[in-house]
């Protein structure tokens, strides 16, 4: 099922006896599951066991992807009090098992009770189980990595770990540039203590986690104002910002400019340009 829901959506909750997985395709949610609140963010799943009471309780204009199914495989057991904020590969496979759901009952799939089409093209079913089962494979092998990474990385010198911990770090910020990222979630995106994730970043940087994320943002920044791609209360949205104010002062305090004099600013606009091809 495929939900749109509004600002003032509440749900009563409910428990039954299958699995259920809700992920946030847009937006943002807050969920109960028995007495412990999760908050899901664009990107985010959640799975709720049988007989796991759960509700919605807040939600910012999400849309929802929720799918219920058997399983009674006990490695499913580890999902139990976790959330998970799905990779690219991931979200590849949440979109393919939208579309066989699509083929087999048709659009759109915001009814609790679906019916199968009469026309639904042949094994479409099946490739709806195979992508939650490759879904699932992927989720718990991910738990695993944590224990598999340290042991690969233990042969490799202190510096060269480091140097590779900082690449994957880096490149996962340039990707989520546009959420509201903290120091817990790369922490146990990395299984990385805080103080460990300061270390690297003076180390590798001279500069803290915080100044090392602005410095990102404002360089995408100048580069989308250089391409006139968006203006820039989306330059801002698309970057995290909570408002255009807060972009704009945060533009001002890193380069000396406001957005708006950077851009009429022949000189480092030219600059800019010619430090990114370098």
């Amino acid at each position: 099922m495929y939900r749109e829901l509004s600002n003032t959506y509440r749900s009563a909750g409910e428990r039954h006896d299958f699995w259920e997985f809700a992920y946030v395709d847009k937006g943002e949610a807050e969920v109960w599951i028995e007495s412990n609140p999760y908050e899901l963010k664009q990107g985010s799943i959640v799975f709720y066991r049988p007989n796991e009471f759960h509700r919605l309780v807040r939600v910012s204009t999400p849309n929802l992807f929720i799918v219920a199914f058997d399983c009674n495989s006990p490695a499913l057991n580890q999902f139990k009090g976790r959330c998970f904020r799905l990779d690219d590969e991931e979200r590849a496979i949440i979109a393919r098992m939208l579309q066989a759901g699509i083929n087999v009952f048709g659009a759109p799939l915001n009814k609790p009770s679906l019916t199968r089409r009469n026309n639904a093209p042949f094994g479409s079913e099946q490739l709806v189980k195979m992508e939650l089962e490759a879904l699932l494979i992927h989720l718990i092998q991910k738990l695993l990595i944590p224990k598999k990474s340290e042991s690969t990385l233990s042969s490799v010198s202190s510096q060269n770990r480091d140097e590779v911990l900082m690449e994957q770090i880096t490149s996962y910020l340039s990707a989520h540039l546009s959420h509201n990222l903290t120091v817990e979630q790369v922490c146990a995106q990395f299984t990385l203590s805080r103080s460990m994730l300061t270390r690297l970043f003076r180390k590798s940087t001279n500069s803290s986690f915080i100044e090392y994320l602005m410095q990102m943002r404002i360089t995408e920044a100048k580069r989308m104002i250089r391409e006139h791609s968006y203006n820039f209360t989306e330059i801002g949205e698309r970057l995290g910002y909570t408002s255009v104010h807060y972009f704009s002062k945060q533009f001002k305090q890193i380069t000396g400019m406001t957005p708006t004099e950077y851009s009429r600013s022949v000189n480092a606009l030219i600059q800019d340009a010619a430090s990114e091809r370098k």
